[in-house]
């Protein structure tokens, strides 16, 4: 996906919790409303049935909807992150692995080296995006 089409979806997603915020349907802070948007999405469809295929160079990588994987940088470690499908849109949160906090959304483009890529592994599908605020302790 382009850089402006990710902008034009983020601009959209931010109108929409302004409104919401606005409306007094929410009072959940950007990140967490985002979360409960993206866990609600396509209901009735089953998790491994959303999914989008990002590409790096020749190799094909598939990132399933509300699924936690994790990589491993040659430098950091490992680093943990869930996923969410929002249309042709990657979005991941990375999650402390030792506190379980969860960080804000940010777009799968240009995150990770090809390195990392390759060390991709599914840990769990079905996770609740909306279990972990963004910046709160999960354990």
């Amino acid at each position: 996906m382009e850089s402006h089409q990710l902008t034009v979806r983020h601009t959209l997603r931010i109108d929409q919790w302004m409104t919401a915020v606005g409306n007094g349907e929410t009072s959940l802070e950007y990140d967490n409303w985002l979360s409960c948007v993206l866990n609600d999405l396509e209901p009735g469809r089953p998790e491994y049935a959303i999914s989008i295929t990002t590409r790096e160079g020749k190799n094909e990588f598939r990132f399933q909807h509300r699924a936690r994987y994790e990589v491993r940088h040659p430098k950091y470690g490992i680093r943990r992150f869930v996923c969410a499908v929002d249309s042709d849109a990657t979005l991941i949160a990375f999650e402390n692995t030792i506190s379980g906090v969860r960080y804000p959304w940010v777009t799968i483009d240009g995150t990770f080296t090809q390195a990392e890529l390759w060390s991709l592994r599914l840990l769990c599908a079905g996770v609740d995006l909306c279990a972990a605020p963004v910046g709160v302790e999960s354990r």
